[in-house]
């Protein structure tokens, strides 16, 4: 009866960390999506249209605070 009852609980506790991991990515997902729309050297493209996981990624470091252009 104890072992039904842990099982139970750490079934309970993985859908616990798997729900806010699951509300964590979207939020992070959406304020990604809300970035590169907000980009003010590159033109906005149609939602239509899928970006690759590398251009998110370039898009994302060029808009970050840490990037530095050649001289």
């Amino acid at each position: 009866m104890a072992t039904v009852a842990f099982l139970y609980g750490a079934a309970i506790v993985l859908l616990l960390i798997a729900a806010v991991v699951w509300a964590t990515s979207r939020q992070f997902n959406v304020e990604t999506e809300t970035q590169i729309g907000t980009s003010p050297e590159e033109p906005s493209e149609t939602s239509s249209v899928p970006i690759s996981i590398v251009e998110q990624l370039e898009r994302q470091y060029r808009n970050s605070p840490s990037y530095r252009p050649d001289p």
